[in-house]
């Protein structure tokens, strides 16, 4: 189920879509069960208090859970899902990172020394699909605050896709 669609603002070729989460639902009517329930016993039982703050606790959670959802991403052209894989590097890399990408020698990425921290310089933004036959890479520079796309994103199809899938996942 789908609720909102917006395209990445950083890679043309991708857009994600918000979608309700199952495991949200799950517990709304788990918590709307525990409210029933504790309304059929005696109203000043302990049993009931019990499951009046179980419906309490488990309606908050399950609410929050159902509006936040998941984020799924899509390619725009052919409608597959994707996943995002992110990779960080030193930004003295992102020359040697752009020619791997342009040139497509992708068993270079790990003769490449990645960052050791989650939010470094450079970040490599790769979507991959699931069978691995799609694949786009933009690479990512932080600039103040965010990140900002450097350069134009790259798609890779078949082949090559894969060759960039094997040295990822």
């Amino acid at each position: 189920m789908e609720t909102t669609q917006k395209q990445n603002n950083k890679n043309p070729y991708i857009t994600s879509k918000n979608s309700l989460s199952t495991t949200g639902i799950i517990v709304v009517i788990a918590a709307a069960a525990a409210f029933y329930a504790g309304s059929l016993t005696d109203g000043n039982s302990v049993l009931s208090m019990s499951l009046f703050m179980l419906g309490v606790a488990l309606g908050i959670f399950g609410l929050i859970k159902l509006f936040m959802g998941k984020k799924v991403c899509y390619c725009r052209e052919s409608g597959k899902k994707v996943s995002l894989h992110r990779l960080t590097f030193n930004k003295s890399e992102m020359k040697r990172v752009q020619n791997i990408l342009e040139e497509k020698n992708f068993e270079q990425l790990k003769n490449i020394k990645r960052s050791d921290n989650k939010s470094s310089d450079i970040r490599l933004d790769i979507y991959i699909s699931s069978d691995k036959q799609y694949a786009t890479a933009q690479i990512m520079e932080f600039v103040p605050f965010e990140y900002q796309a450097v350069g134009e994103a790259q798609q890779y199809h078949d082949n090559e896709a894969e060759a960039l899938a094997a040295q990822i996942i």
